[in-house]
């Protein structure tokens, strides 16, 4: 799903956006553009999504906060370690130049990185 949507709509993150502009596989003013969209499609789709639900579910909504086990500089660790597995993650299915052979293979790369940082926050924030 990765190499369509990079392929197709571009990248999704701007943490990918930047590691693009880093490695020379995007222009900076691309890189710019791209990440000023990014965001402003992320604000407005919050604006969209606190206008459509009841302020009930406000707090149900993601992991706003940290527990209270987690320091923030724990949380900051744990962010930048996070970031760099998932543009990594990202660069070896869909940037790679072995994307036509390998990413049937490694595609799947992805989708158990996401299903695996749910789990572990699931234990790390909800136990």
């Amino acid at each position: 799903m990765i190499n369509f949507l990079i392929k197709i709509i571009g990248n999704i993150n701007p943490a990918v956006t930047w590691a693009l502009v880093f490695t020379r596989k995007m222009t900076a003013l691309r890189g710019i553009l791209y990440v000023l969209a990014q965001c402003t499609g992320a604000i407005f789709a919050a604006f969209i999504l606190s206008s459509l639900l009841p302020a009930d579910y406000e707090k149900t909504l993601g992991c706003h906060s940290l527990n209270e086990k987690v320091t923030p500089a724990e949380g900051l660790w744990f962010e930048i370690v996070l970031t760099f597995i998932f543009v990594f993650v990202v660069f070896g299915t869909a940037v790679s130049p072995f994307v036509g052979k390998m990413a049937p293979v490694s595609g799947g790369g992805i989708n158990f990185f996401v299903f695996s940082i749910n789990f572990y926050f699931y234990f790390l924030f909800y136990l």
